[in-house]
């Protein structure tokens, strides 16, 4: 897994660019296009041409527009492609923007689209899309039984009307089978990032951000701060790659954590923190306000939190969580009423946002609550005399 946080290492050699066609829409949101072509064409270019460097372009930009035709975006700027999408032979990746949600409904009509997005992933291309464009991807087919996100507001109405797809709004970007897709229009780049590491590696993507004064890709910075990653960020190789993010972090804001994570993990202060967050969720669940304190050399915190504003701030992870709950639970093929005992561990189980899905589920009296280290062995012995007795 510490190959993971280095992907550079791992990533695939290439001895050519990749072919990326963006397809442009009628009614597209075009930041949700130029972004992209722009990161692409700056991935193995624009740092190194700033740095003086030898050049080594990682994409080959195209655009195509279904029929040759020129667009009319949002706003009214019109765009041209560099011909038809049945004009492209090759396409490692191709990607398409979102567009104005009043022309959703017309999604299913546009069936030379739909057949050559299929027919692409079908001969081994990647396909990406972006917040409401991947309502392209969902009438297609190709997301049935998939995960996939898109704009939190269209979540809902996308649910009811492909419900076959793994509908997961709550996050930001999705890879599920060759297939990407993106939650926000600015969430573009945030994809566009994700996939110059998935297919250059990270250090590719890094400097891709930091010349274009772009903002920390957005999952690597989730990934470096996960708890189940925390331990693994002391090995050598780790330590090493978080050394070269912080030469590469854009400002003093991300220095800044980056030196506090640093810190955390020379020191092995991993589960205290997480220790003092769970506490802090814990006294939140009793408390409208609490206050969360940490000090140690180099990291001073001390910082007031109501209920609210933290519900508020993790809505997107909430969400994740009793999503990731139903998910297992329906892939499991068990329902909610074969549940017998629910063992609540920590402070998230205690978050009222969480504990009212819980409830609403498997019913109160069927929730306990555990201390996290005997947690699997209680709720085992709980099991194994409740089948006793009965």
């Amino acid at each position: 897994m510490v190959k993971s946080l280095v992907r550079a290492a791992a990533a695939v050699p290439r001895n050519r660019p990749l072919d990326v066609v963006v397809v442009l829409l009628d009614h597209a949101y075009v930041s949700t296009v130029i972004g992209p072509i722009e990161v692409f064409h700056s991935a193995g270019l624009l740092w190194q041409a700033l740095r003086g460097e030898p050049t080594q372009p990682r994409f080959r930009v195209r655009t195509a527009t279904v029929d040759r035709r020129a667009v009319c975006s949002v706003g009214g700027l019109t765009l041209k492609g560099n011909g038809s999408i049945r004009d492209i032979d090759h396409a490692d990746l191709i990607l398409v923007g979102a567009m104005d949600p009043t022309g959703l409904a017309a999604v299913q009509r546009r069936r030379g689209l739909l057949d050559w997005l299929r027919e692409a992933h079908g001969r081994g291309s990647h396909v990406g899309a972006i917040c409401s464009g991947v309502a392209c991807l969902a009438a297609s087919g190709l997301l049935d039984g998939r995960r996939a996100t898109t704009h939190w507001a269209l979540g809902e109405s996308f649910r009811e009307r492909w419900p076959e797809v793994i509908w997961q709004p709550e996050q930001m970007v999705t890879e599920d089978g060759r297939l990407y897709c993106s939650g926000g229009i600015y969430a573009s780049l945030d994809l566009s990032l994700y996939l110059v590491d998935r297919f250059c590696g990270r250090e590719v993507a890094l400097q891709c951000a930091h010349s274009m004064v772009l903002s920390m890709p957005r999952p690597l910075m989730e990934k470096l701060c996960t708890p189940a990653e925390m331990s693994l960020l002391a090995q050598r190789d780790a330590q090493s790659f978080l050394r070269d993010v912080r030469s590469w972090s854009l400002g003093p804001e991300d220095r800044k954590h980056i030196d506090q994570l640093l810190t955390l993990v020379d020191d092995t202060l991993g589960f205290v923190v997480f220790e003092a967050v769970e506490q802090t969720k814990k006294q939140l669940s009793a408390e409208r306000t609490t206050q969360f304190s940490f000090h140690v050399p180099g990291i001073d915190i001390e910082q007031e939190f109501t209920r609210e504003e933290f519900e508020r701030g993790a809505q997107r992870e909430l969400d994740a969580i009793v999503a990731a709950l139903d998910g297992t639970l329906q892939r499991a093929g068990v329902s909610a009423e074969a549940v017998d005992l629910v063992c609540l561990t920590g402070g998230t189980a205690r978050v009222p946002r969480v504990r009212q899905a819980l409830t609403q589920r498997f019913g109160a009296d069927r929730l306990h609550s555990l201390s996290g280290l005997h947690a699997v062995v209680e709720g085992l012995a709980r099991q194994a005399r409740w089948l006793l007795n009965n």
